[in-house]
């Protein structure tokens, strides 16, 4: 028996979810870019070879991932904070997760290793750190 750990994105659920329903592994994916599709579309195509063999298959779909030399909109947010700029983030109500790329790592890892053939492990896992 063998494992797939396909690493995707919350991208596949959708850019912002509805107020007061947050997004989660039952959520109907709804990709609104074509990164997202794109990686629902491998996720798709991997998941039909699995359920065609003995090939375990996991998906995780992290949020912003962040670390040491972070691009994109953690980087913009960083820079926005470190220019002094008032930010009117105290009327800001939603909550986002992210999380550490160390982490990230050991979460992989741990899906990787995790024994062959035991339960659960097979489907969508969204890191959520909150």
């Amino acid at each position: 028996m063998k494992r797939f750990v396909l690493i995707s994105t919350i991208e596949e659920n959708e850019e912002r979810s509805q107020l007061g329903k947050p997004v989660t592994a039952r959520s109907f994916p709804a990709p609104e870019t074509d990164y997202g599709a794109s990686k629902l579309e491998a996720e798709n195509r991997i998941k039909k070879i699995a359920n065609a063999s003995s090939m375990e298959f996991i998906t995780i779909r992290p949020p912003l991932v962040y670390g040491n030399g972070a691009q994109g909109s953690f980087n913009a947010l960083v820079k926005l904070v470190k220019s002094s700029i008032p930010l009117p983030l105290s009327s800001v109500h939603n909550l986002r997760s992210i999380i550490h790329v160390d982490n990230l790592v050991d979460l992989i890892i741990t899906a990787a290793a995790h024994p062959l053939g035991r339960a659960p492990i097979n489907g969508v896992h969204l890191v959520d750190v909150v």
